[in-house]
């Protein structure tokens, strides 16, 4: 799967937006993208290890429910992670 990495994340993957990993399920794509960028680990999840709040995932432009990350993938998916930004 293409995992692509929405701006405000990519500071904790090198400012690279792609990252092709193989997985397959969403789960284990995500957690091979942690793998590789440590620092994104605690941004992507909470302390007990579920994806935070503030993250959208998409799978092929569908919107993955919130809980359901354990969804199987193809090799040919694509997965965006876009995240909330809040501020005054």
């Amino acid at each position: 799967m293409k995992i692509i990495v929405s701006g405000t994340l990519q500071r904790f993957t090198n400012y690279q937006r792609e990252h092709v990993c193989d997985a397959s399920t969403l789960r284990s794509g995500l957690e091979n993208l942690v793998e590789r960028h440590p620092d994104l680990a605690p941004v992507l999840w909470d302390r007990s290890g579920q994806l935070r709040g503030a993250h959208c995932i998409y799978v092929n432009d569908e919107q993955v429910a919130h809980g359901d990350i354990d969804v199987s993938v193809a090799d040919d998916d694509r997965v965006e992670i876009i995240t909330a930004i809040a501020g005054g």
